[in-house]
């Protein structure tokens, strides 16, 4: 049997493995370790499809002869299975407005189901639950008036792709904006007490969501060596500075749904603004100013 991987000659050595399931099983842990995954297989010269693969790995080995095998990095398996989402909401998109024009029931169930056959519905399952959730409900819905709700989740797929593509400039762009969102964080108690709720609720959902690109970012960076695990900020590590800020989360979410106003903003002006400057002081030093 001869294994090749992205082309190149890859050694094999079977212990008690008997099928290409229980090679396969095998390879794809040891690519784990380095966040890789088995993205396509050639078997015998012959491309195996996705539908395939269940009865190709119940193959006997000795019925294999050649076995090409593509491994990809999962940022390129996320990229493509965002990708493949933003094209599947454009088809839903445009089935619906379609349907509106021409009098028709969408097809809406059948491009669901579409959907969670691909290899990019199991890998966002599993990788960008928070999104998957999101696009599955929009698909299983089919309303016509998701309009704008399948806008706002695209330009959420857009947002994570430039992550993954670039995320050492993605993290400097968030860094430049965090001395803003800092500033509004400290009006967030004012606002309260004088019923600007509508406001304050803005700048808690913009941090929220600056949390989570901070913590998308951050160890993607490190992939690259920016080296921030090694820097220590107000006389703790920088984990342990991120885990801090996402505890201020936590509880900053709980107050806010319990109508705590008075921790709300406490929380707000004492504990996350001055976070959010000595953090944005450290990523200006390591990463530059995003432009």
């Amino acid at each position: 049997m001869i294994v090749t991987m992205n082309g190149n000659p890859f050694d094999v050595t079977l212990e008690r493995e008997r099928t290409l399931g229980e090679l396969l099983t095998g390879i794809e842990s040891w690519l784990e370790r380095s966040r890789f995954s088995v993205s396509a297989l050639s078997l015998n010269g012959e491309a195996i499809a996705a539908s395939q693969i269940e009865g190709a790995c119940a193959m006997d080995l000795d019925e294999v002869e050649t076995l090409d095998i593509r491994a990809s990095s999962w940022n390129e398996l996320l990229i493509e299975a965002l990708t493949e989402s933003d094209r599947v909401l454009m088809e839903a998109q445009k089935d619906r407005r379609d349907a509106v024009v021409e009098g028709r029931p969408s097809r809406a169930a059948e491009i669901a189901a579409s959907f969670e056959a691909t290899a990019a519905s199991g890998f966002m399952a599993g990788n960008g639950k928070d999104l998957y959730i999101r696009i599955a409900d929009i698909l299983n819905r089919g309303n016509a008036d998701d309009d704008g709700r399948i806008e706002a989740v695209r330009s959420e797929i857009a947002d994570r792709i430039r992550e993954l593509n670039a995320p050492v400039a993605e993290l400097s762009r968030l860094g430049a904006r965090m001395d803003d969102l800092a500033s509004k964080l400290e009006e967030v108690p004012l606002e309260l007490q004088t019923g600007k709720d509508a406001q304050a609720a803005r700048t808690l959902g913009d941090f929220a969501a600056l949390m989570g690109s901070l913590l998308r970012l951050v160890p993607l960076a490190e992939n690259e060596s920016v080296g921030l695990s090694e820097r220590t900020l107000d006389g703790v590590t920088f984990p342990d500075f991120i885990n801090d800020l996402r505890t201020a989360l936590s509880e900053l979410t709980a107050g806010y749904e319990n109508g705590d106003a008075i921790l709300v903003g406490d929380l707000a002006e004492y504990e996350i603004a001055p976070r959010l400057k000595t953090l944005a002081g450290l990523l200006a030093e390591t990463v530059g100013r995003g432009a």
